[in-house]
């Protein structure tokens, strides 16, 4: 069973039979959402239902505020136990169910969340998620589901859209091919990532890899990656107690894999260390280097 409410299955349905392969991604912002991406020297907007809803911040200015060493926390087993008292707060990008480490960490920098089902399942506590110093990366799906839930959500938020560079908001599907975005990405194994996300972000089915290629834009030195498994998706997540949330990531679990072994080859020219804090990663499988501490 879906995390999304029937309605919502039956638009994307009808939307794949109506629209056709190449707009049937429309459904991510249908029927009530517009958007207007940020512009040189001027923010964007959200609009709901022709409303100004809130306000979009460029990729830019959210690229240049990262923490020179910053560490992505997924939901993995793996996290259970760990010691996250040497985290500052301005280091952790918190993925889905990572939200729930806020009390442990005392702040986050950012928090990116991709798939709305996610919010489905868990828009209850977004009620009273609102800290003022924490940047939010939200695909339209995520925005749109928000706003259906409580119009007022996005209102004071720091809010960068999160973009599907092939599925692009607003306009037609696309090849990762198309020579108008080559020089957005980087391609081999079968894998791709954007070293541009303002314009967009290659998804793999994991929100890690699209926060991943954030972090290689920013221009850090280092990045962390805790509890991100990807070998132990049918597990419960760390702040799960048996209700376990369904996962893709085991049956794309090569090419997630292959993908990230593409970053990690491009970090390596950037000269960016990236790091695996888990100990049952599937990352360290393909050469990624494990650390214990997170630190």
């Amino acid at each position: 069973m879906s995390d999304r409410p029937f309605y919502r299955r039956a638009v994307k349905l009808a939307f794949q039979i109506i629209r056709g392969r190449h707009y049937a991604h429309a459904q991510d912002w249908w029927p009530h959402l517009a958007i207007i991406k940020p512009t040189a020297g001027s923010e964007g907007s959200i609009l709901w239902k022709g409303s100004a809803a809130g306000s979009l911040t460029a990729a830019k200015t959210f690229l240049v505020s990262f923490h020179s060493q910053p560490i992505i926390f997924g939901s993995g087993p793996s996290l259970r136990g760990q010691d996250l008292s040497r985290v500052a707060p301005n280091r952790a990008i918190l993925l889905n169910g990572a939200i729930k480490l806020i009390p442990d960490l005392g702040g986050v920098f950012a928090v990116v969340i991709e798939d709305e089902r996610f919010v489905w399942r868990h828009h209850s506590e977004f009620a009273n998620f609102r800290p003022n110093d924490t940047i939010f990366l939200l695909s339209p799906a995520v925005i749109r589901t928000l706003l259906s839930l409580d119009s007022n959500w996005c209102q004071d938020r720091t809010i960068v859209l999160l973009d599907n560079l092939k599925k692009p908001y607003g306009q037609p599907r696309r090849s990762l091919l198309d020579p108008d975005i080559a020089d957005l990405l980087v391609l081999g194994n079968d894998a791709a990532l954007s070293t541009n996300p303002e314009f967009g972000v290659v998804p793999v089915g994991t929100v890690a890899f699209s926060a991943l290629q954030f972090a290689l834009a920013a221009g850090v030195s280092r990045i962390g990656l805790a509890g991100i498994d990807l070998s132990n998706a049918h597990m419960p997540r760390f702040y799960e107690n048996g209700d376990t949330a369904k996962s893709g990531i085991l049956r794309a679990q090569q090419k997630i894999l292959a993908h990230f072994a593409l970053a990690d080859e491009h970090a390596k020219k950037l000269g960016v260390d990236i790091v695996c804090h888990s100990p049952v990663s599937a990352l360290r499988d393909i050469g990624i280097v494990y650390q214990q501490t997170i630190a």
